[in-house]
């Protein structure tokens, strides 16, 4: 466990690239704001590479709990040639 002894046997703090992408918003905005988006215990935002079979990709940044559907047809524009797929049930 890293954050207890880490490097040189001191704690040590650990973050990712999307962690630290969030700092500038928060030191700008507060974390009052920053925490309105999201739901739950999942707060903040989380970017997206939208690419494939799609009316439109691109890179998004959407509040964490977004669905794989809003994902593809409201930022993605749905499936390139209109078809959509029908799937059974398990």
């Amino acid at each position: 466990m890293p954050a207890l002894v880490g490097l040189f046997g001191q704690p040590t703090v650990i973050n990712n690239v999307i962690t630290l992408a969030t700092v500038p918003i928060i030191f700008a905005k507060g974390a009052a704001f920053y925490r309105d988006f999201g739901m739950g215990r999942s707060r903040g935002t989380l970017p997206f590479q939208i690419a494939g079979n799609l009316k439109q990709g691109g890179l998004v940044e959407l509040a964490f709990g977004v669905t794989l559907r809003e994902l593809i047809h409201e930022y993605g524009g749905g499936r390139r040639g209109g078809r959509t797929r029908r799937y059974r049930d398990s």
